[in-house]
């Protein structure tokens, strides 16, 4: 573990106990990327249980499927929906955050440079990718230049892999492409209009997050093109069926997308679970 990784390790909080006639599991609200890192914490609870579910797999062979796809032709051009402002925005909006990382001497180099590169590589992505690929891009690019660096769901199935644990998932790449195509572009284009304010979104979602605040976490990511109807709605019901055994046989940790967590949380409690925070 390099120095870095013990600056940003923190206590995992999103995490609850789901029992039934004596047996139980944990269900954890996963951040596909994240500023800090739980390994301490996630071992613990992976040390408790038989089994890991996760939402999908996360093989390289899987994420090249996921890519492929996303790079094939869009339906919808997030280029033609965008004005020009709010593209010229997303390009002076990732350039001055790498300048702010970049020794004084060198950012006008880098404004020049680095904002040439950006202005040609984010229309070139709105361009030739699907909408939610595009979106991903994009985002993540933004939270790679804050050092969002961790993944939640890659450190659970590392370390069930370690402890040799039994790791299931509840849902094909094929499902999972098939709900990134449902995302409505219009949401992602209002979110890209709101990036002056992603800083503040982040920081915000990091505060909530690492206390543990769902309710105040689910408010917050209303605007966040992800939480519509293809991923959460449509998806709840699947991943909470396909989990139900999970939850009867006891000794799993499931994790899944922290946004799931509510809709998940209210079916187990109507099949009799009783749901408590263990943090």
């Amino acid at each position: 573990m390099t120095l870095v990784d013990l600056i940003r390790k923190k206590r995992f909080r999103m995490i609850w106990k789901v029992e039934l006639d004596g047996k139980y599991s944990y269900l954890a609200g996963t951040s596909h990327k994240f500023s800090y890192h739980f390994r301490d914490s996630l071992k613990e609870l992976i040390k408790r249980t038989k089994k890991v579910v996760l939402e999908g797999p996360m093989d390289s062979e899987n994420f090249d499927r996921v890519i492929a796809f996303g790079r094939s032709t869009p339906q919808v051009s997030l280029y033609d929906m965008l004005d020009s402002a709010t593209i010229e925005l997303l390009v002076d909006k990732l350039t001055s955050l790498y300048a702010e990382k970049t020794p004084p001497t060198f950012q006008v180099f880098v404004d020049f440079h680095i904002g040439t590169f950006y202005k040609r590589s984010i229309r070139e992505i709105l361009k030739r990718n699907r909408a939610w690929m595009a979106f991903f891009l994009i985002w993540y690019e933004f939270l790679e230049i804050h050092d969002w660096k961790y993944s939640i769901d890659m450190e659970i199935l590392k370390i069930a892999k370690e402890l040799d644990r039994d790791v299931r998932f509840l849902e094909t790449i094929y499902e999972q492409i098939k709900a990134l195509e449902g995302i409505p572009p219009e949401k992602i284009v209002d979110f890209f209009r709101y990036a002056d304010n992603w800083n503040e979104y982040i920081t915000n979602y990091e505060k909530l997050y690492l206390k543990g605040n769902l309710k105040e976490l689910m408010e917050l990511s209303k605007i966040f093109p992800t939480r519509c109807e293809s991923i959460i709605e449509n998806r709840d019901p699947i991943l909470f069926e396909r989990m139900l055994q999970y939850l009867r046989e006891g000794d799993s940790l499931i994790a899944i997308g922290v946004t799931h967590i509510p809709g998940i949380i209210n079916r187990a409690q109507k099949e009799g679970f009783s749901i408590t925070s263990t943090f």
